[in-house]
């Protein structure tokens, strides 16, 4: 059984490191001519190997004086200390941040004002972002506060851009913020910093969301508009400019949540701090704006006739905006009927397009297909606004193939708006939502079940679009198109011929959607992708220079696909030994690629994924390879130890295991929960059950990590067929680890007790 490693402070215990006061001389033989300059950079160079070998604050403690105490004899020597390397320092830092006690917090502030020794330049974005996250990830709000007050002090500070500041502001909502008392320290610290750090329209945007982010910002539980005022002015006295999106953001979030009439008070405060009280007219129509705002609110939670009889005790006139704001809680044909008879008005076009959408939002086909109808029967001639939410909501929201009779009704809406006469005068808003109604049927027929049932209409859909100026997303069309005649290609040569008649308005999304497409096609009798095809695209991308940033993307897509044949491929199915053979080869053939194309640069995601489609297709030495690429080259992670741990147990490679083990632990990697998992599971598809239990109950607990509920229950279920060796597990459980025990669904609880029971028969029946 593996032992866990033992503890770096504990090793250097063993070595003669002794702390040296400032002045003192101490010599150590290098084999060189023992000179004084020599030797304290050596000391120096080892305790920063030490340092940066440590993966618990503990160790950094530990050596970290001795650090300090060098650098501070090197200040006065003449040669100069040796540096960290960037992501060392980062390592360090992020170490130091997730404990949040006041100790590791006084040695991050010492390590970043010996940062610009350690480094030869002060610390950056990089660096304070990195303790930012961690501090943030570890829910570490007294820790981020003290840091965000005590940056402007620290080296580096006035080269600081708003980074790490935005990155803090977006985390307040995870360290447990319930108020914006942290984020006015943030932009007061980012006032103090220097002028790229200095608060702008994106920091209120962020705060704005932020807030809203938190716990406390409930349908019920809202920030009140006092608490965004506050802060709003204080960042305006910061030299913050006005910005009419954030008065938008604010009634967007208000009224998102049934609040529309406090979105539109500290909208109209936001504006009046920078342009003074507004005139009568903008006052009346403000009124009128508040009104609708309480109307459309009253409506919302307690339905139509409430809303209306608040109207009428007004004894405003019935204007359009006011009529709307009765119906923004309506989702039915018989609220339009109410509405006729309260109200005494017939409904407008726009009246009904405001039900109409939502009873979409609502997710309702059935009210929001019988309120179109009526409408039509009513005279009313559908136009844009109508039509758009239902077919969106005919088409799936974006699901990857829309069902053919939602298809088919969604075309016909498009015709009674693509036939109705034409508007004199179009608003913006309309325009806006031609182009999305043509981008949403575009990519819903490009996965229609029969693309060929299609092609008149996308041919015709394409001639409007052009013929009419209306302004689609060029590479969504693009991809669209493409996808479309793509699907409907007898061959490779035809579908490349209709890739190539769209891909010089293809952007990047638009080539990930192609390739993702071109993985489900099939031409003769191949059981996965074409891969001639989809490297001819990925060849196009690379010599456009479109795809440098998404070129270890392409191979992701195909990996990802071959993953999912993969189970087919191990399944007792016909053929599925030769269709398992055609995928390996495939496999075998982009891991070809990513080695030897030297303008590739695979990072550890990509090799993960190529690993694990390894593993899924039982491929043990191929996965093997690749977790020793990996290792080689200093990126193994924690995806990538699970990966080759459960590629490991499915194969019983115990010997091999052990060693990938043995050297994680030599190297201080610091497991995760998900890794002890996989471990436990390797162990238990090798039948070393008793190792299993030892690591759950007692080396996880030693290194730090507490086993969770899934530790127990791979345990439980791997020792199923063995009910003696089950009931030990039960008993060890119960003994070491009684919360997790009492944690287990009462089936297993009651089969614990059964097999508990059972083995104190034969005693019994012995007496």
């Amino acid at each position: 059984m593996l032992q866990p490693r033992l503890p770096v402070v504990a090793r250097a215990l063993r070595r003669p490191l002794v702390a040296v006061a400032p002045g003192v001389r101490r010599h150590i033989s290098t084999g060189g001519d023992g000179s004084q300059p020599t030797t304290r950079l050596g000391v120096l160079k080892g305790l920063l190997r030490s340092l940066v070998s440590s993966s618990r604050a503990s160790e950094i403690h530990a050596y970290y004086p001795a650090v300090a105490q060098e650098l501070q004899y090197s200040r006065h020597a003449l040669f100069a200390p040796a540096g960290l390397a960037k992501h060392q320092l980062i390592h360090i830092l992020r170490i130091l941040a997730q404990s949040g006690r006041m100790l590791d917090f006084r040695r991050i502030i010492d390590i970043l004002e010996d940062t610009p020794a350690l480094l030869g330049q002060p610390p950056d974005d990089e660096v304070y972002t990195a303790v930012v996250e961690t501090l943030v990830q570890a829910g570490r709000k007294e820790s981020l506060s003290r840091f965000i007050v005590r940056i402007s002090r620290l080296p580096g500070a006035g080269q600081l851009s708003e980074e790490p500041f935005h990155a803090a502001i977006r985390g307040l909502p995870q360290v447990g913020c319930t108020d914006l008392s942290l984020a006015s320290s943030i932009a007061t610290a980012m006032h103090a910093c220097g002028p790229d750090a200095q608060p702008t329209r994106e920091t209120v945007g962020l705060i704005i969301r932020a807030r809203w982010a938190m716990k406390e910002s409930t349908a019920q539980y809202f920030p009140r508009p006092v608490s965004f005022a506050a802060i709003l002015r204080e960042l305006k006295d910061l030299g913050v400019p006005h910005d009419p999106s954030i008065a938008e953001l604010l009634r967007e979030e208000y009224e998102a949540r049934g609040h529309p009439h406090h979105g539109l008070n500290v909208a109209r405060v936001y504006d009046e701090m920078y342009f003074g009280a507004p005139s009568a007219d903008a006052q009346a129509d403000a009124e009128e704006a508040e009104l609708a705002a309480r109307i459309a609110t009253q409506a919302c939670n307690k339905g139509l006739l409430s809303a209306a009889k608040a109207l009428q005790a007004s004894g405003r006139p019935l204007t359009p905006r006011l009529l709307n704001a009765v119906l923004r809680g309506s989702k039915s044909l018989s609220a339009m009927k109410h509405f006729r008879e309260v109200l005494g008005v017939e409904p407008t076009a726009e009246q009904w397009a405001i039900v109409i959408e939502n009873s979409c939002q609502n997710k309702s086909k059935k009210d929001a297909l019988q309120l179109y109808d009526a409408a039509k029967a009513r005279g009313i001639i559908p136009d844009v606004v109508m039509a758009y939410p239902l077919i969106r909501l005919l088409c799936r929201y974006g699901a990857e193939q829309a069902d053919a009779e939602d298809l088919d009704r969604a075309i016909a809406i498009h015709d009674d708006v693509a036939h109705a006469p034409a508007a004199e005068d179009v608003s913006e808003s309309h325009v806006l939502l031609q182009g999305m109604m043509y981008d949403e049927l575009l990519r819903s027929l490009a996965g229609a079940p029969s693309p060929k049932r299609y092609a008149d209409f996308f041919t015709t859909a394409l001639d409007l679009i052009d013929k009419r100026h209306i302004e689609v997303h060029p590479g969504q069309r693009a991809a669209s198109t493409a996808i479309f005649f793509m699907r409907g290609a007898p061959s490779e040569d035809a579908a490349y011929t209709a890739y190539e008649g769209a891909r010089d308005s293809l952007d990047a999304p638009g080539y990930a959607a192609v390739l993702a497409h071109i993985c489900r096609l099939r031409f003769r009798r191949t059981s996965g992708p074409p891969l001639k095809l989809y490297f001819d695209v990925v060849r196009d991308m690379r010599a456009r220079g479109d795809a440098a940033a998404a070129a270890i993307e392409v191979y992701t897509i195909v990996l990802r696909e071959i993953q999912e044949l993969a189970v087919d491929a191990n399944a007792d199915i016909d053929d599925a030994g030769d269709m398992r053979r055609e995928l390996v080869a495939m496999v075998r053939q982009i891991h070809d690629v990513l080695t030897l194309d030297a303008a590739l640069t695979p990072g550890p995601a990509i090799w993960n994924t190529l690993m694990d489609t390894f593993q899924r297709l039982g491929c043990f030495a191929d996965a093997y390879r690749v977790w020793q690429t990996l290792d080689l080259q200093g990126q193994v992670n924690a995806t990538a130890v699970s990966i080759v741990l459960d590629a490991c147990g499915r194969a019983r490679a115990w010997p091999t295991a052990c060693n990938i083990m043995d050297k994680l632990f030599k190297t201080h990697f610091r497991l995760n929960l998900k890794n002890w998992q996989s471990w436990v599971e390797c162990l238990c598809r090798m039948r070393r059950f008793s190792e299993a239990v030892e690591v759950v109950c007692v080396q996880m607990g030693g290194e730090q990590v507490q086993p969770d509920i899934g530790c127990v229950l791979i345990l439980l279920k791997f020792t199923m067929p063995w009910p003696e060796t089950q009931a030990q597990v039960y008993h060890r459980i119960r003994e070491h680890l009684p919360d997790l025990y009492e944690q287990l669904p009462q089936n297993w609880k009651d089969l614990g007790e059964f097999l508990r029971e059972r083995a104190k028969e034969p005693s019994s029946s012995s007496q």
